[in-house]
């Protein structure tokens, strides 16, 4: 509900004109935004509301999102956006989150995603963040949210399991890359092991963002497939089926870089007389990259394994 110290919604849009563009910061990917300090109000969400009337009193508003204060959201305006109507402002940051404020968003990234992005954003320019750093903050989280939805989607769609291990860090001063190896299993046709890399750089309050490397490289393997047959009171023997190990591979002005190698797909068994068959497939890999100037060395991640 609305406080005594703040209007109602309603009382709050008084002009029908919509609210001026701001441009401080150009060209967010993906999303379209006008501004990146527009998105920090708006929770990412362009100025796309429709400015003409008044909300529905019909449609209950609780109170401010984030357990903000009045006083909060009047800073992130003074400090953000002074040209814009402060109920416009008030609008999209009072409960609950509604995703006709803020454009296309929530097609983009999903609601939930929305939602903690949105309170991630409000958090930065509450501890009076520039509008650089917002910038960069909203440039890694669009995509990894991106990303995420786009990885959730197609591993619901066509993928049944997916592993790998955790990423390991190669650090030089404040850029990093990041390596991992993993294994997927697809619902028809064949496994695939594979290496991906991702550089980042660390900002001035000390959080890492994704950064494009002036050049990033993976090489992949060797990735092995093993079958081992055990029984008959004999040594478990070991067969290499499948040995991969492609050239290196890079790229430019890119965030990350994946190679992968495909595997046939079998599948241990018992087939009598004490016997049994087991697949073991292995992915390695390593990558490194140059961001800026800065050589970022061979970075191996740890081997990632699935018996099967």
């Amino acid at each position: 509900m609305a406080t005594a110290m703040s209007p109602t919604a309603t009382e709050r849009v008084t002009d029908p004109k919509p609210p001026p563009q701001q441009s401080i910061v150009m060209n967010i990917r993906k999303l379209h935004l006008a501004s990146t300090i527009t998105a920090l109000t708006l929770g990412l969400g362009a100025l796309a509301c429709d400015p003409e009337g008044s909300p529905d009193d019909s449609d209950a508003r609780d109170g401010l999102l984030f357990g903000l204060h009045d006083s909060d959201v009047v800073a992130l305006h003074d400090r953000y956006l002074p040209d814009e109507d402060l109920g416009l402002t008030f609008d999209r940051l009072t409960a609950p989150f509604d995703c006709s404020l803020y454009g296309d968003l929530c097609a983009q990234v999903g609601e939930d995603q929305a939602i903690e992005i949105t309170e991630e954003l409000v958090e930065l320019g509450l501890d009076g963040a520039s509008p650089e750093q917002i910038d960069a903050f909203l440039d890694q989280r669009t995509d990894e949210a991106m990303d995420l939805r786009a990885e959730s989607e197609e591993l619901s769609d066509d993928f049944t399991f997916r592993s790998s291990t955790g990423w390991f860090s190669r650090t030089v001063g404040n850029v990093r890359m990041l390596t991992r190896n993993g294994i997927t299993t697809p619902v028809i046709g064949s496994r695939q092991a594979w290496t991906e890399a991702k550089t980042q750089r660390r900002n001035g309050l000390g959080t890492w963002f994704n950064r494009k490397a002036t050049e990033i490289c993976v090489n992949a393997g060797t990735n092995t497939q093993v079958q081992t047959v055990c029984g008959g009171g004999i040594p478990c023997a070991d067969t290499t089926l499948e040995s991969f190990n492609p050239s290196n591979t890079c790229v430019a002005n890119k965030v990350s870089h994946k190679s992968t190698t495909f595997h046939a797909r079998n599948n241990g068994a018992e087939p009598g007389g004490g016997f049994s068959l087991t697949y073991k497939l292995t992915a390695r890999g390593c990558s490194d990259a140059e961001i800026n100037g800065v050589n970022l060395s061979l970075a191996c991640a740890p081997a990632h394994l699935r018996f099967y």
